[in-house]
Formats: structure tokens, sequence, C-alpha cells
């Protein structure tokens, strides 16, 4: 309760997106808990009820994980495409700073080691992408 009653009085705009305000809360978790696990237990709350689900290294939002995500991460770091604008919920730099589908080694940041984790794993040579833990995904 007092996440959301955190989230609402300081973060929420009146035209809130239930994926925004997810984000939101995630992010006030982290404010109020730092250092615990407030974060992971808020995000796992809203994925819980269906809000804002994705696959883990489906960096193209198609909703499945293949070498093709890997290849646009690949461009956009070259600066040659755009990550997708809102891969259901993922993609919010404005709030979180993370394209979180393209994080491929799980360490909530996306940077050349996910391109390198997500081409080992397609090679046979790397684990399945693991998620962000703040941000995991919603498993059917």
């Amino acid at each position: 309760m007092r996440v959301m009653y955190a989230s609402n009085d300081s973060l929420w705009q009146q035209d809130e997106s239930f994926c925004e305000a997810k984000l939101h809360c995630v992010q006030m978790a982290r404010i109020l808990n730092p250092s615990g696990n407030w974060g992971t237990w808020t995000a796992s709350a809203w994925n819980a009820v269906g809000v804002c689900p994705y696959v883990v290294g489906d960096a193209n939002c198609n909703g499945i994980c293949t070498g093709s995500d890997v290849t646009l991460m690949v461009a956009v770091f070259k600066g040659q495409a755009s990550a997708p604008p809102d891969c259901l919920c993922s993609h919010q730099p404005t709030l979180i700073g993370i394209w979180v589908t393209a994080d491929y080694n799980g360490d909530c940041m996306v940077n050349g080691a996910d391109v390198t984790r997500g081409v080992n794993y397609f090679k046979g040579l790397a684990p399945p992408p693991v998620p962000c833990m703040f941000f995991p995904p919603n498993c059917p």
C-alpha cells in the first residue's frame, strides 16, 4: 500500500496507463527500498494480474526470441535502426531507461554484453536469456 500511495501521490499522471502505473510503482518501490526486494515484489504483483508481460530476449517485440532480435539490437547500437517505441511496456526510457526485452543477461541494462550473450545463446554456447529482476516477465 505504501508503494501504491507514494506512486499515486508523486509519480502518477492524470492520464496514466496501466503500463506506466506499473513502471512508476516499481520505480517508487526501488526508491523506498533501494537495497531490498520491494521492486521485484511490486513488479511480480503487477505481472501476476497480466500487466505488461513480455518474452525475455524478444527485442523486436514479435512475441518470440530469435536471432532477428540480436540483429535488431546490433542495428540499434550502430544507429541504423530504432528500438520499438513500446514493447508491451518494456521500452520506457523516460521512466526506467531500459529496453527490458533486449536484456539477455539479467543485469537490468542493455548494452554490448547483451548482444554477446544473445549471439552465444543462439550458437548454443550460453544459457537462455535471463530477465531483469525488477521487471520479470509474466509467464503464461
